[in-house]
């Protein structure tokens, strides 16, 4: 067997010069025996695993590792080449980007010696000539038991002709060296030896059905499983993430469906498809002796497998445990992009390497989850606004928890990913567990909450073994003395009640705000900050707004029932200007303040100058309009000036410390009038959504129906209003909080106790208690200074939205996908159809504007993006559901909009014309911003659905 071109000890140009004149440069793929993988490399030693068991596989031809040895071997810069690995594998700092750049450019220049084209040629043409081929790499690392490398090397597809077959060959080599392939070797420090590229020669099937199938359950981890996923034409799309499969899960004896999704699927899964699937996947796993991911794709009744590989896991990484710890082992397929994750089964994981062992520590069992809270927690959390946050989430989730039987303070509901708050996916569902019977006649809360990107279906949870669940001390008997209590929570918890919660606190927090900090004495703010903690946390109780979200399914089921209006394209438009919402009169409030400045020129002059606010301001107190703009602009602060992105955390400065944002938008909004008046729009759509209101009620002749709607409704419309105001109170008390730890800091900072006064933001609750009665423990300068590179390093990463087990990540990048789709699926949340150019942005604290007539693409959405809905045209959201901010917003603002468009902001541009049909959930893309003379389709006119009412029954 030849030596690998990275041996350590053959890595040389003696070597180079004369590689193994042994070894065969071309194999056929049905000699490729698995003892020589070191020749043929790991998919192709898989492939003749299966090809001489009688496994449907295309015949073919490798090129081997030998091969690859030759074309190095006339590098003219190979001397060099092995001087840049052997740094690359011996300096943990090399520069993995400039290795792989020099690596490139001279094997670009590199041709293949002519011995080695007539070979590769006189194969092809045993093969055939006129048929097109499928060009893939195999590694000696590739498709292993301990390593995976999916998504690393190069495929070429479709490849005819020699000079085709010859270049492709050339480009699955250089793949070897590319910036992702030398990220990964480089991060699992694989011995050099082990490293070689083989290429393997396939005919191209012409594929009428593609997928991917798992001889286990990626989700749940159930070995009696096997699961199937599909969709028409070639697979490469589906493997590399960007479309969504038709799924099937099969009993692995009996090959039985047990599930199908989507159920109402156009069915390229066939019953006779999925049958011999299945019987291919179990034979399959019985060969090799543990789980398989193989893909498949079939043609004319016939069925081929083209690649297996094992279920691997990835190694532990750094991230944030529970309690401030870092790493969650993700089992998972690696390699991104990933077709699923695997986790532990009820009785052994998987591990590294594929095989069954013992079960892992309590940490590799956890499913992690940024439901809801990417939207409204999507920073980095600080060490006092993650301490603040476990006292803070056990008060107000705790109502909600007693009245299911479950005491929360016995397992974390909440860790950190990333840095990032995450929910315990396993104690939510431990909470829900005994009411199990229920789940599946209720509405996907994954779907209202936080989006169906979560991925986790009733399905898939029931699954979960019971003993990686939490006991959090429900037992029937217990519950049922309880109903009593129970009922008393519901009954003190009404929407009635919390109003005027939510009313106190908003007097409270007026009277607090006129309080100046910066004045007081370090121990009366530490009072402040104590008293704030407790009068503040103890009212905020989700259960107010639980009991109003009881009249979401029963709304739905009139609207779909009763009213024929299955996509809600109707009911959404029912919620359009309702008034009274906090962050939407921010954004309105805003629009007044530049319609008061343009009715002046004076006042227009001084803010269209491209001077800072307090220039600007001097300017304005010289004028009567201009003290009139400054009086509304300081009643603009008074009640909005408390917001920003990511607001839950203390870090983050508010809009009233950051004025020249808010000017910038002002002086867009200026730029706009004429253009665009959402103060005239509103009033609009509260007139059609009145009309609207008014025609269901006269076609709900039946009077019970009539009441459950309009009750319904109105319990609706109230929870969407209410979930508004209660935040933006809770925001206005962490505010307050944030004033008196400002001013705690600048005590500190002249008492030279700390170095700066926002280091107080990089410690806990009660590490401040300590601070500030004197007590200054050694060393907390150097801690300090840790965790905040902590933090900075953690902003840099990029953590899924489940995570299962530990977090790896030190992935090397995603780099930008070649084949983009042109239609993106979501969650519609406001209907109509619009065209339009796209305006992405990724934070709200960039001085970037949304025109009018623009589509407003976000990662996510909270009360900081309002100023930006309201010159959009309409809104595409990556992340969030229907009872998302940005959701509500939009249904106020009457805009087309979609959410949980994954990866959005990646796969859009600014400048992309898009098409966002709020009506199904998708987002076409018309034309790309890089080409815009080459339309992929022609691009329709505005077409808002008209408010008509569908036949009601």
């Amino acid at each position: 067997m030849p030596k690998s071109p990275f041996d350590s000890s053959s890595f040389h140009d003696r070597d180079l010069h004369h590689p193994d004149a042994s070894a065969p440069s071309v194999l056929p793929l049905h000699d490729a025996h698995p003892a020589l993988r070191g020749l043929v490399g790991g998919k192709a030693a898989n492939l003749a695993h299966l090809l001489r068991s009688g496994f449907p596989v295309p015949d073919g031809f490798c090129v081997t590792t030998a091969a690859f040895g030759e074309f190095l071997a006339v590098c003219p810069n190979r001397a060099r080449l092995a001087a840049l690995w052997t740094r690359l594998a011996q300096d943990r700092d090399a520069d993995v980007g400039a290795f792989s750049q020099s690596a490139l450019a001279w094997l670009s220049e590199t041709n293949m010696p002519t011995t080695l084209k007539t070979a590769v040629l006189n194969a092809w043409r045993q093969m055939g000539c006129d048929v097109a081929y499928a060009v893939r790499s195999s590694a000696t690392v590739e498709d292993a038991r301990e390593h995976s490398f999916a998504g690393q090397f190069e495929s070429v597809l479709h490849v005819r002709g020699a000079e085709a077959l010859l270049a492709a060959i050339e480009s699955c080599w250089r793949s070897l060296f590319g910036p992702r392939a030398v990220a990964y070797l480089a991060s699992r420090r694989l011995p050099q030896g082990h490293v070689a590229m083989a290429v393997l020669v396939q005919p191209m099937l012409p594929a009428e059905t593609a997928g991917v199938l798992f001889t286990l359950d990626p989700v749940s981890g159930r070995d009696d499983r096997l699961v199937i996923e599909g969709a028409r034409g070639l697979g490469d799309r589906l493997v590399s993430g960007r479309l969504d499969p038709e799924r099937v899960v099969l009993d692995k004896v009996t090959l039985r469906i047990l599930e199908r999704h989507p159920a109402d699927a156009a069915g390229c899964l066939e019953a006779a498809l999925v049958q011999r699937l299945g019987e291919l996947g179990a034979r399959a796993e019985r060969l090799f002796g543990r789980p398989q991911d193989i893909e498949w794709a079939a043609a004319d009744g016939k069925v081929v497998l083209l690649q297996t590989r094992p279920l691997t896991a990835a190694r532990p990484a750094r991230s944030a445990e529970p309690g401030g710890g870092h790493g969650h082992l993700a089992y998972t397929r690696p390699g991104p992009p990933a077709i699923g994750r695997a986790m532990p089964s009820s009785a052994q994981d998987v591990s590294a390497d594929g095989v069954a062992t013992d079960r892992g520590s309590w940490a590799e069992r956890q499913i992690w989850s940024n439901l809801n809270t990417g939207e409204v927690a999507p920073d980095v959390a600080t060490p006092v606004t993650w301490s603040m946050m476990q006292r803070f989430l056990e008060w107000i989730a705790g109502s909600c928890c007693r009245v299911l039987g479950a005491d929360v303070s016995r397992a974390p509901l909440i860790g950190r990913v990333g840095g990032r708050i995450y929910f315990n996916v396993n104690t939510a569902l431990a909470v829900a567990r005994p009411f199990r019977w229920l789940w599946r006649r209720i509405p996907n809360v994954g779907e209202a909450l936080g989006g169906a990107h979560v991925a986790l279906s009733p399905e898939a949870l029931m699954r979960i073994p019971d003993e990686d669940l939490p006991d959090l001390g429900f037992r029937w008997p217990k519950y049922l003395l309880s109903l009593p209590r129970v009922a008393w929570d519901l009954i003190t918890h009404s929407p009635s009640r919390g109003d005027a919660w939510t009313a106190r606190l908003k007097t409270n927090n007026d009277t607090w705000h006129r309080l100046d900090f910066t004045a007081m004495p370090m121990s009366n703010l530490l009072q402040h900050f104590e008293a704030f903690l407790d009068a503040g946390f103890r009212g905020w109780d989700l259960l107010y707004l639980g009991t109003q979200a009881a009249a979401l399914p029963v709304f739905h089921m009139a609207c779909r029932r009763w009213l024929n209006d299955p996509h809600l394209t109707l009911g959404y438009r029912l919620f359009a200007a309702l008034g009274d919402m906090p962050e939407t009169e921010a954004g309105l409030s805003l629009w007044r303040l530049a319609v008061l400045a343009q009715a002046n020129p004076e006042t227009a002059t001084a803010l269209s100058a491209k001077d800072a606010w307090p220039a600007v301001r001097a300017r304005l107190g010289t004028t009567p309009p201009g003290r009139a703009f400054l009086a509304a602009w300081e009643s603009f602060m008074h009640e909005h000036g408390h917001h920003c992105r990511g607001e839950l955390e203390l870090f983050n400065p508010r809009w009233s410390e950051t004025p020249d944002y808010i000017l910038e938008i002002v002086r867009g909004y200026v730029q706009a009038i004429g253009q665009s008046n959402p103060v005239e729009n509103q009033r609009r759509l509260a007139r059609e959504r009145q009309d609207l209101t008014d025609q269901c009620r006269r076609r709900l002749r039946n009077p019970l129906r009539r009441w459950i709607f309009l009750h319904s409704l109105r319990r609706a419309q109230k929870l969407a209003v209410n979930r508004e105001a209660w935040k933006n109170q809770a925001v206005r008390h962490l505010t307050l909080l944030r004033r008196i730890l400002l001013a705690l800091g600048e005590h500190l900072a002249r008492d030279s106790v700390l170095r700066r006064p926002d280091d107080l933001f990089f410690l806990e609750l009660d590490e401040i208690r300590g601070l500030c009665a004197g007590r200054v423990p050694a060393g907390m300068q150097t801690v300090l200074d840790q965790r905040r590179r902590d933090y900075e390093s953690d902003l840099r990463l990029r953590p899924p939205a489940v995570v299962f087990g530990r977090f790896e990540s030190q992935s090397p990048a995603e780099s930008e996908p070649g084949d983009l789709p042109r239609v993106l699926t979501g969650i519609p949340v406001f209907p109509g159809v619009v065209a339009g150019p796209a305006r992405v942005i990724l934070r709200t604290n960039h001085h970037e504007q949304v025109r009018p007539g623009e589509i407003l693409v976000a990662p996510f959405t909270d009360p900081a993006w309002t100023p930006y809905f309201v010159t959009a045209a309409a809104v595409v959201m990556g992340q969030g559901g229907i009872l998302s901010h940005g959701s509500i917003v939009a249904r106020e603002l009457g805009l087309p909009a979609v959410t949980n468009v994954t990866a959005a902001t990646q796969l859009i541009r600014t400048g992309d014309w898009l098409e966002v049909n709020g009506n199904r959930g998708r987002v076409s893309i018309l034309r790309r911003a890089r080409n815009n003379d080459t339309p992929l389709d022609a691009a329709p006119a505005q077409s808002p659905v008209e408010p008509r009412l569908p036949n009601a029954k």
